[in-house]
């Protein structure tokens, strides 16, 4: 009920307003602008992952590039590939690994292990971020720390006392592993396919031509960038293939399933079979309709919202574009 409260609209002025100040920090080779579309997502990420969820709790790039110190003690470090052995978490990119191994049906030992590793390192930071906030439980007489985010504070108070201490890091980890690597990979596949097909600067005329004739930011990138984002998106499902596992013997067409098994479900070949007009079900299904699907995810709007700010911060860059080596 905290992650469905999120508006698209919210979402997007938020993301958007990360995404700008990032981009505009870009360093120039040879007179061009080069952006490394992974390193741009994952950088913005941190930022936006901060604003909703308090997490990574170390400074991200913008807040060091005004002058914060950087803090080797935090929790969860910002952004970026970790030096090579290091122990700490960093968001988003040990995030990616445990998602992954989540949603992913059958996944192979190499990336058990990875995730594993990876997930637990991420829970015991998790852990740690959130045992300031539980330790008076409301009612003891240290006072709590002050909320690292407004989504926090609603995911706290929505719980019951009794499950705050075996439920709050849980649901703030679900939330992240649901939204960070949704939207990176379905900005990363969209992004390339654009660029391959030549759609990405027919996309970026129709935009900035929308914006030339009046409408706002926002009108111009719902109107404009949403729509085909929707139909890549439902083209081209992140991730290609979900898993469900039955809770009771079934019929699937004509195929016997018996309560427990599992049923992989692969969207690219079932995506040729719907509607590229809208993406609900590339999120398991209609969350805001009634009656609700049972694995409909509550932060569409949030993804939604997001992956068309870091598009229409990237389209609204003034000059040409043009793909290079690191775009893709």
């Amino acid at each position: 009920a905290v992650f469905n409260s999120i508006a698209e609209e919210t979402a997007f002025a938020v993301a958007l307003k990360f995404a700008r100040m990032l981009l505009q920090g870009l360093g120039e080779v040879g007179g061009q602008a080069t952006i490394p579309l992974a390193r741009y997502v994952d950088l913005a990420l941190a930022e936006i992952s901060k604003h909703w969820f308090g997490v990574p709790d170390a400074p991200t790039l913008l807040e060091l590039m005004g002058g914060a110190e950087p803090d080797p003690d935090a929790h969860i470090q910002a952004g970026g590939e970790p030096p090579a052995g290091a122990a700490t978490s960093h968001c988003p990119v040990h995030v990616n690994s445990p998602s992954r191994f989540v949603f992913q049906p059958q996944p192979t030992a190499a990336v058990e292990a990875i995730a594993s590793a990876e997930g637990q390192r991420l829970k015991v930071a998790m852990d740690a971020f959130v045992a300031p906030f539980l330790e008076n439980g409301g009612s003891g007489s240290r006072e709590r720390p002050e909320w690292p985010s407004d989504l926090t504070r609603q995911i706290f108070e929505a719980l019951e006392q009794d499950e705050l201490e075996d439920e709050f890091a849980s649901v703030l980890m679900g939330g992240l592993l649901g939204f960070l690597p949704t939207v990176q990979g379905n900005f990363l596949v969209s992004t390339r396919d654009w660029l391959r097909q030549g759609d990405f600067w027919r996309l970026q005329n129709a935009y900035l031509a929308a914006r030339r004739s009046g409408l706002g930011e926002g009108e111009a990138a719902f109107s404009v960038i949403r729509p085909l984002l929707a139909e890549s998106m439902a083209r081209r499902p992140v991730p290609a293939m979900i898993h469900r596992r039955a809770t009771r013997d079934l019929m699937l067409a004509d195929v016997p399933v018996r309560e427990g098994q599992t049923i992989v479900v692969g969207l690219v070949s079932a995506a040729a079979e719907r509607s590229f007009a809208e993406e609900s079900w590339v999120f398991g299904g209609e969350y805001y309709g009634s009656p609700r699907v049972t694995h409909a995810c509550p932060g569409r709007k949030l993804g939604m919202g997001t992956l068309v700010a870091l598009l229409a911060a990237l389209i609204e860059l003034p000059g040409s574009l043009r793909p290079s080596p690191s775009s893709a």
